[in-house]
């Protein structure tokens, strides 16, 4: 997946966009994981990769809000 796949993504963004508004979520920007990215990004990254997944093994999957982004 490249970085910002998901921004594009209308399926992603319409299950996942009332978790992105949240600013509790928006403060895990101030955090870092892995030490080269924070943990949204890293969050957003693990949820899509989930969300991508499950689309392609479970066509009717309930997906990607379990992949991390709140997490």
């Amino acid at each position: 997946m490249k970085t910002n796949d998901w921004r594009t993504d209308t399926e992603y963004i319409a299950l996942v966009d009332d978790l992105l508004a949240k600013p509790e979520v928006q403060k895990l920007g101030n955090y870092t994981q892995h030490h080269h990215s924070d943990r949204l990004t890293h969050s957003i990254s693990v949820s899509y990769d989930s969300y991508l997944i499950a689309k392609k093994t479970w066509p009717k999957h309930p997906g990607s809000r379990s992949g991390g982004a709140a997490a």
